[in-house]
């Protein structure tokens, strides 16, 4: 595959906030008058990244390692509570493809010198910090439907909420008494009714175990 004009950008910074970024793009010299094949070079930092996402729940993970960030955006990278956004495609002189690809919360952040880099390398989850933590204590009174008990439980977690399909035309006359980690009414809600979800980058999603995810 030719690399030529590949860009990626990383952001880093607390959820909500412009934060920190750094891009690196891979462009290439003109070719030359003989014919000689065309030397790609770097620009900005290199940035390295290894991304695995499930539609299940496991929450996705990815490695993202920068090289040679100065001391103070080290140290600023390993905050605690940060998130981070890869943005990665291809730069062309006809134009641009370029979109976010993951978005997660940094679980481990360490930098280490190698040869004569300076490595630093985010490890991270997206969702966990809905999935981890959280509790909903929530009474709904009357009749409540299924999928109304379903946003209920995800705005707990903090998520935001996605597509919902193939979800059953459910009513609980008697309402629904929920204490817990939602994490324990969802999958109980799923598994009742051939369901599964998944946290993709931040958004909350379900739909039927043999259809397709978003």
């Amino acid at each position: 595959m030719e690399l030529f004009g590949r860009y990626a950008k990383l952001t880093v910074g607390s959820p909500g906030e412009s934060g920190r970024a750094w891009s690196s793009v891979i462009a290439s010299d003109k070719p030359s008058s003989t014919g000689q094949s065309i030397r790609p070079f770097e620009e900005g930092l290199r940035i390295t990244f290894s991304l695995s996402k499930s539609i299940t729940r496991e929450p996705n993970t990815g490695t993202i390692t920068i090289y040679n960030l100065g001391p103070d955006s080290r140290s600023y990278a390993q905050t605690k509570g940060f998130e981070v956004i890869l943005d990665a495609g291809y730069l062309n002189e006809g134009g641009s493809l370029i979109g976010a690809i993951y978005k997660a919360q940094t679980q481990l952040v360490y930098s280490k010198y190698e040869g004569t880099d300076y490595q630093t390398t985010f490890e991270t989850g997206d969702g966990l910090k809905y999935m981890n933590g959280s509790v909903v204590n929530l009474a709904l009174g009357g009749k409540v439907s299924l999928i109304d008990t379903i946003k209920h439980l995800v705005t707990s977690m903090g998520a935001s909420i996605g597509v919902l399909k193939d979800v059953p035309d459910k009513t609980y006359p008697r309402g629904m008494v929920m204490s817990g980690p939602p994490v324990h009414y969802l999958d109980t809600l799923a598994a009742s009714y051939g369901l599964q979800w998944s946290i993709q980058d931040g958004n909350f999603h379900m739909h039927g175990k043999d259809s397709y995810g978003p």
